[in-house]
């Protein structure tokens, strides 16, 4: 997963965030902090993780300056300004759509705690078309008791049955509330949740809320999808438009021959160089459709079984032999000049993922300052099988049991060495 910190200018200061996302995220849910605490609450940090497991990215954010923290550990003025804090809560927000931070498409969730719950309140009031759902952990809406009523999106408040008075402030607080909302009492908890398996149960009740009222429903498909693989190329660039790729340090990786026109297509629309990265499938000839490994540059095997049985009947062999040929042939560009650079490793589609696998595995021991893999329909198990393998996965279709890739395109002819050859030579190449 990638995480780093990243500076946010909100009406008028710079405020230090810190930004989480797992690959193939499909929201963000931005973290405003309460009283004394900052993003590098242990607390908050464990909901973030959970919200991760859930393909949700985070942003953890402080919404005082350094001088303003220090000014308010002696005076407390600053944490109480609820006005203010919601001001810069909603000029953070607004920022997130901008394609500079590469959420534009995403929707978006707030996650308060004591007071920052009533400035992620306000926010949401404020952006009444941009927030999708809201979580409160030991919040205090009382102090934005004024804008309750104009809050437009599903809101969950969750409390500690010690927490007394807090839970009172919340009992009336979902009063003026006219969206779905729902007030969770966690029995036997105080304020902070310190105690033993409360802020698990925290964790779980805003992972299932926002599951159920951010993140979006998930899309039915039905195949055939495309009617040829430049179709979905020209789908797949449009998603990854969407992310900001460094000029002269990115390169798009083609896996041959289906992967070809599919990056083709990607390249020509975001004018990146496309080179090609052979991998190589190894079957039992028996059954020639079923990969039981897989061989990639570098001397990357990977095996699901009968590893032994392929390297005494020759077949792993022959199929280095095969990739030998088509990196010289397509003209595979040198392992050491890819390095340090951002990857984006494109195929028409992935069924078993053996031969994504070997390929990611063997780019991994370049060390690229990024890895991404992007294609247009993937079997969702398999999906997550490779996820930890690559900084971000982009697909178009995650499908339940997906068993021929083929199955999806209107057109899937296979492409001869000539057809790849071509593809290539119409596009800008990899030069270093």
């Amino acid at each position: 997963m990638a995480e780093k910190d990243i500076r946010l200018s909100a009406s008028g200061v710079s405020l230090m965030a810190t930004l989480q996302e797992p690959p193939s995220a499909r929201g963000v849910v931005v973290f405003a902090h309460g009283s004394g605490s900052s993003r590098f609450s242990p607390r908050n940090r464990r909901v973030a993780e959970g919200l991760h497991a859930a393909g949700l990215s985070t942003v953890l954010l402080d919404l005082l300056t350094p001088e303003e923290e220090a000014e308010d550990r002696l005076t407390s003025q600053w944490r109480f300004n609820i006005p203010l804090l919601g001001q810069r809560l909603t000029s953070v927000v607004d920022g997130l759509r901008t394609e500079e931070i590469g959420m534009a498409s995403m929707p978006v969730g707030l996650f308060g705690a004591s007071t920052g719950a009533a400035a992620a309140l306000m926010t949401a009031s404020e952006r009444p078309d941009t927030i999708r759902a809201l979580v409160s952990r030991g919040g205090r809406p009382d102090l934005a008791f004024q804008v309750l009523p104009r809050v437009r999106c599903p809101t969950l408040l969750i409390v500690g049955e010690l927490d007394r008075e807090v839970m009172a402030l919340n009992r009336q607080a979902i009063r003026s509330l006219s969206v779905p909302h729902r007030l969770a009492i966690l029995s036997g908890a105080t304020h902070l949740f310190a105690e033993p398996g409360a802020l698990d149960t925290v964790t779980a009740l805003a992972k299932d809320w926002f599951r159920e009222h951010l993140m979006p429903a998930p899309m039915v498909f039905h195949p055939p999808l495309w009617r040829s693989r430049q179709e979905a190329g020209a789908a797949l660039a449009d998603r990854l438009r969407l992310q900001q790729w460094p000029a002269g340090q990115t390169v798009l990786l083609a896996l041959p021959r289906g992967g070809v026109p599919v990056g083709a297509e990607v390249a020509r629309r975001l004018g990146l160089p496309l080179a090609t990265w052979s991998v190589r499938k190894v079957a039992d000839p028996s059954s020639p459709e079923l990969a039981i490994g897989a061989v990639a540059a570098g001397g990357v095997v990977v095996w699901r079984d009968g590893g032994e049985r392929a390297r005494e009947q020759g077949w792993l062999q022959k199929e280095e032999r095969e990739l030998a040929r088509r990196q010289v042939l397509f003209g595979d560009p040198d392992p050491q000049h890819l390095r340090g650079r951002h990857l984006v490793v494109i195929d028409d589609g992935i069924a078993t993922g053996m031969t994504v696998r070997a390929a990611l595995r063997s780019l991994q021991r370049l060390q690229p300052a990024s890895l991404t893999l992007a294609v247009p329909v993937v079997d969702r198990e398999v999906a997550e099988d490779l996820a930890p393998l690559v900084n971000r996965l982009e697909a178009l279709a995650l499908v339940e049991d997906l068993r021929a890739v083929g199955q999806w395109y209107e057109d899937f002819n296979q492409l001869s060495d000539g057809e790849v050859i071509a593809l290539l030579g119409e596009n800008r190449p990899f030069s270093v």
